[in-house]
């Protein structure tokens, strides 16, 4: 596969996208600008700046390709156009920016940082869709429903989450944690088979042990063994019984002579 560098930016790159046509490369960087790459003619097509601060987040929206959205430390959520080389629209997020994205319909950007994740109207302005919601706590995932805006759901896990990802079909969830975890969650296979609670049937002396009661964990694999030994030995009489009546039955089977009733050497007289 070939592999070629565009020109390097001042400082680190966190996020890239391709726009909509995939002709194109969108870049968002510390360095605080916006870039638009040809990945055909392996050059730089534009600079947006306007961040005062590090872009950590940037997509490109699925309707519009010449419409990108970037997010930066400086609570900034940006909506620029590509054709103009100008930014449309400017919504205050209230904290550093960590991830942005546009819904497929291209009308609605969604923003997430601190504590709150913020819906944005483009068609209004960048008004913003939906009322405050209370800030979420660590190690929790919150699913909201896109019409009404209202819980519908949370997940809990063990550490906070940091990253993202939902399958095509939404029937999978995928969380990046802090303490270097990744749980994978399948919907859809939750909902088709509750999950019922693992029974394990445990021996009698591995209960004792659990409790540690050794005497009478002890006593239990007396008891096993000589249960098992009182078994074996009955069967063993069985068998032995079988072979026995085996026996008889050979021997009462086999032909019997009758004594002869001419003696040696007589005959009619």
């Amino acid at each position: 596969m070939p592999t070629f560098h565009l020109a390097c930016l001042s400082l680190p790159v966190h996020r890239c996208a391709f726009t909509g046509d995939g002709f194109r490369v969108a870049s968002f960087s510390d360095d605080r600008s916006v870039a638009l790459w040809d990945v055909g003619g392996e050059a730089r097509l534009l600079t947006l700046s306007g961040h005062t601060d590090y872009v950590r987040a940037g997509t490109c929206s699925p309707a519009a390709p010449d419409t990108l959205v970037s997010g930066g430390y400086d609570h900034a959520v940006r909506v620029w156009d590509a054709r103009a080389a100008a930014c449309t629209a400017v919504m205050e997020h209230g904290a550093p920016v960590e991830a942005v994205l546009v819904f497929p319909s291209g009308g609605l950007v969604v923003s997430a940082g601190g504590t709150e994740v913020r819906v944005w109207d483009l068609a209004a302005g960048g008004a913003p869709a939906q009322p405050t919601q209370p800030p979420q706590q660590d190690g929790h995932l919150s699913l909201f429903d896109t019409a009404s805006y209202q819980l519908v759901h949370t997940l809990e896990y063990p550490s906070p989450v940091l990253s993202l990802a939902i399958g095509l079909d939404d029937s999978k969830i995928v969380v990046g944690m802090a303490d270097g975890l990744v749980s994978i969650e399948d919907r859809r296979r939750e909902e088709a088979r509750p999950r019922q609670p693992l029974r394990i049937q445990l021996d009698k002396y591995d209960l004792h042990l659990r409790r540690f009661e050794f005497s009478r964990a002890l006593d239990a694999v007396l008891e096993r063994e000589v249960a098992l030994r009182s078994a074996v030995e009955a069967h063993l009489a069985y068998l032995d019984g079988l072979l026995a009546l085996q026996g008889s039955l050979d021997m009462a089977s086999l032909p019997t002579t009758s004594p002869r009733s001419d003696a040696v050497g007589g005959g009619p007289t």
